[in-house]
């Protein structure tokens, strides 16, 4: 297993071999902190013909719903605080065939609603939906995971709307699961788009328990030019969420989040003669800890040609 600094995780043999700036080397000659190439985008192939609506749906449902399990009738509830979610709910339920009631409001929180309906069970468990599960249990169907591009925005999207957020002070776009599986299966879809979910574990306290309890929640944080692929791929559904991501997106943002490892190629470089001038690195403006942007390290390729 090889696990990489942005939470991804690679299984593999150890004679698999990965690209470094050394050149290849297998799995098992490996070390801590040592940089390896990954693809910057993942294909995809559907195989799988999930509506947009269904795989939205699944979404909220996944994220702000709860099953119950015992008895004749499998009652799903939806609950939320927002009039334009519940109203969208409801719609995505009625194109997908589903009944559901008029949503009934709490009375000790009388501005959150819940809606409830019997009819959902076999239309989400006939993609795979985890029916029952606490959310520390929920994991996207592979018929999502599978599902065309369209469907799988879709889902993205509603998801990232009820479990994720902006932040202006970090300029980032972060969400947070008790689901370690889902998280990591999130990111491979953003990846398909060519969104980096960078991928850590916090302990906190639960907000959905009654009697407090300490988990581990598995965050995920967007940023850098994957924020700009995340807009423009798949972006948020309220007009609040959206307006603060335009806005962080519109003020100056760090580009040196996705670099490329290029430490050992101008070490090489410099060892030969090459004066960092001459390749338009400012000296001392260059260290181990430092990648380079693509555009950047594509520029520095072409004067290392020039003065090779």
């Amino acid at each position: 297993v090889v696990e990489l600094n942005d939470g991804s995780i690679v299984h593999c043999t150890q004679p698999h071999k990965f690209l470094t700036p050394k050149g290849w080397v297998e799995a098992g000659s490996l070390h801590d902190g040592e940089r390896v190439a990954v693809p910057a985008k993942l294909l995809h192939e559907a195989t799988s013909s999930v509506t947009e609506a269904l795989a939205e749906l699944c979404a909220w449902q996944l994220a702000e719903g709860h099953e119950a399990c015992g008895g004749k009738n499998q009652v799903a509830t939806f609950t939320n605080s927002d009039a334009m979610v519940l109203t969208r709910f409801a719609a995505l339920a009625k194109e997908c065939g589903v009944t559901t009631k008029a949503p009934r409001y709490e009375k000790r929180h009388p501005n959150v609603a819940t809606i409830s309906t019997n009819c959902l069970r076999d239309t989400l468990v006939r993609i795979g939906f985890p029916w029952g599960t606490l959310s520390a249990g929920r994991y996207i169907p592979d018929s999502i995971m599978e599902a065309p591009v369209e469907a799988q925005r879709a889902f993205v999207r509603a998801l990232f709307e009820a479990e994720g957020s902006a932040t202006r002070t970090n300029r980032v776009v972060e969400i947070s699961s008790a689901s370690e599986r889902l998280v990591r299966q999130l990111a491979v879809m953003l990846r398909r788009e060519g969104v980096w979910l960078r991928i850590s574990s916090k302990l906190a306290k639960a907000t959905n328990s009654r009697t407090p309890t300490v988990r581990t929640y598995w965050r995920g944080i967007v940023s850098g030019n994957s924020l700009v692929r995340f807009a423009d791929k798949f972006g948020f559904i309220s007009q609040r969420k959206q307006a603060l991501l335009v806005e962080i997106l519109s003020s100056e943002r760090n580009t040196n989040v996705e670099t490329v490892p290029s430490y050992t190629v101008i070490a090489e470089a410099r060892a030969q003669g090459v004066k960092l001038i001459e390749i338009g690195i400012r000296s001392g403006g260059y260290s181990k800890n430092i990648g380079m942007s693509k555009p950047h390290a594509r520029v520095t390729a072409d004067r290392l040609r020039g003065v090779g």
